[in-house]
């Protein structure tokens, strides 16, 4: 159990085969809109529309790529476009990377500070992903964040890049992917298996990542909108609950 409110991303070959043979967490900021959009499976659901164009079962045509990805996937690869990716190439390796926003707060907008409250919560639902995923190595695009994590004593190396979307350039965040990347693959040991690591949220986490319906990008017909967002508000109430008992239920130190 714990504060992790909003699933992260778990890809199909993250935990055997990974990204240049590593466990690799990309860890962004948050997620934007009114509140009434958030839900606990919202970024499996946005990976597979924004990030591999996967159409939602119910809506005709699929949400645009979004250049937020795109670029996280071009500067891993070292490349400064996406031109050379095709649609294949591009679900590919977002099977092969976790993928988690930082804050457990949706944000408006863009561009605004994250309440001051928000921090502290993120902390702790980060050290519980990184002990769930057990990354090899992670790679966060957010200067704020990873300005912030840089402070701290992580259990996994770790290198920042600014967000794609706020002072990004493949200029400046290539070679320190890169670097970062080469010093993972040199430093430790591969670990291509969790194995006896797997853990009731690994699981849960890699099966809602398999299961999430692509974000249908609001084109539902009316009266199916009106049930999405009404089955959003009853899931996110049985999430914060579940936190509040949680902490309620946590013995002070």
């Amino acid at each position: 159990m714990s504060e992790v409110l909003f699933a992260p991303w778990v890809g199909e070959k993250y935990e055997g085969e990974g990204f240049s043979g590593l466990r690799v967490l990309v860890v962004s900021e948050s997620h934007y809109g009114p509140e009434k959009h958030e839900r606990p499976t919202v970024t499996p659901e946005t990976i597979k529309a924004l990030a591999q164009a996967k159409r939602h079962p119910e809506v005709a045509a699929r949400t645009k790529l979004h250049a937020h990805y795109g670029k996280i996937l071009a500067s891993m690869h070292g490349k400064e476009s996406t031109r050379s990716f095709t649609m294949l190439s591009r679900r590919d390796f977002w099977d092969r990377v976790a993928y988690y926003n930082f804050f457990q707060v949706t944000l408006r907008k863009a561009r605004i500070a994250p309440p001051a409250s928000s921090w502290a919560v993120a902390d702790r639902a980060l050290d519980h992903v990184l002990d769930v995923l057990k990354p090899d190595l992670m790679l966060v695009y957010s200067k704020r964040v990873g300005q912030r994590l840089a402070k701290r004593t992580l259990a996994v190396p770790m290198a920042w890049v600014h967000h794609p979307s706020s002072g990004f350039t493949y200029r400046g965040s290539n070679p320190r992917i890169a670097s970062a990347l080469a010093a993972a693959v040199g430093g430790q040991p591969v670990r291509l298996a969790v194995g006896a690591e797997l853990n009731v949220d690994f699981v849960l986490w890699s099966q809602v990542s398999r299961e999430a319906t692509p974000y249908h990008g609001g084109r539902l017909d009316p009266e199916r909108k009106a049930e999405e967002l009404a089955r959003w508000a009853l899931e996110m109430q049985c999430a914060r609950k579940r936190i509040s008992d949680m902490l309620s239920n946590t013995p002070s130190l």
